[in-house]
């Protein structure tokens, strides 16, 4: 049982260490458009978590096996998935994303990075 507690316990580690760097990763893609579009990506992490709540509440109410809320949890996680994917993939080919994604890019769009600055805020 102690081994596989620990198998358990690092691969969920291993699963949130890979959410988290997805997580960070979409969220660098973000803070490249306007700000507007920065706030539409926190308030749709804020609709997952209560669309995960709401799932669960009305698995609840269902009154299903725990086999058919397994089944259900991962149809709908892999729809949600693949409409992820497939809307980024889509937005890619769009002329908005490349003026944002690809500006930064540029060799005449980068700020020099400047350290005295961090050094004063870490202080």
């Amino acid at each position: 049982q102690n081994t596989f507690l620990i198998i358990l316990l690092i691969l969920v580690f291993i699963v949130n260490a890979a959410a988290i760097f997805i997580q960070a990763i979409f969220t660098g893609l973000a803070s490249l458009f306007p700000m507007k579009y920065m706030q539409t990506m926190v308030a749709g992490q804020a609709m997952s978590g209560l669309f995960a709540a709401f799932t669960k509440i009305f698995s609840l109410l269902g009154h299903r096996t725990l086999i058919n809320n397994v089944f259900i949890f991962f149809f709908l996680a892999n729809l949600v998935l693949i409409i992820t994917f497939s809307l980024y993939f889509y937005i890619r080919k769009k002329p908005f994303y490349s003026k944002y994604a690809n500006a930064s890019n540029s060799l005449e769009n980068n700020v020099p990075l400047n350290l005295s600055l961090f050094g004063k805020i870490f202080q």
